[in-house]
């Protein structure tokens, strides 16, 4: 078909997909219930597991105002990405953690509530770490797959 102009035009044609009475909520639920189903993969496709589990600091939770999270880097070439989590009240939830030998770093930073600037820039909060030395180059451990708990006693 063309328009006066020379250009072609063209007609938009409505295609519907035969679902046989299956409402888009029902096909996304099944969508999302195939994908969740075997082993847990990173967007790499390499195998992940998911860990969970609780950080103590001598015995006690890292304080309410402290900066705390987990990262997850693999040890072995081929292994998924490295991964981050939060740690909220002392406990952790990693997913995409790395299947394999893992080095687990520690960060957990506690604000002293002084400001300090350097070299006369903006000043900015002060932190103290709260990693006992040993564990500042991390720990090394073995993820299997699925899911695990793993708690961490500092």
């Amino acid at each position: 078909m063309r328009s006066p102009k020379g250009r072609k035009r063209f007609m938009k044609i409505p295609m519907r997909l035969p679902l046989s009475g299956v409402g888009a909520g029902t096909l996304l639920v099944l969508l999302i219930s195939v994908s969740a189903l075997g082993c847990q993969k990173s967007g790499t496709g390499k195998p992940t597991a998911r860990l969970q589990g609780r950080v103590t600091i001598m015995g006690e939770a890292p304080p309410t105002d402290a900066e705390a999270s987990l990262t997850f880097k693999p040890m072995v070439r081929g292994q998924a990405n490295t991964t981050t989590c939060k740690i909220v009240d002392g406990s952790y939830d990693a997913r995409d953690v790395p299947v394999g030998k893992v080095k687990v770093y520690f960060n957990i930073q506690q604000p002293t509530g002084k400001m300090i600037s350097e070299g006369g820039g903006r000043p900015f909060p002060e932190y103290r770490n709260l990693v006992p030395p040993q564990l500042g180059s991390g720990m090394e451990i073995e993820v299997a797959g699925g899911e695990s708990t793993r708690d961490f006693k500092l």
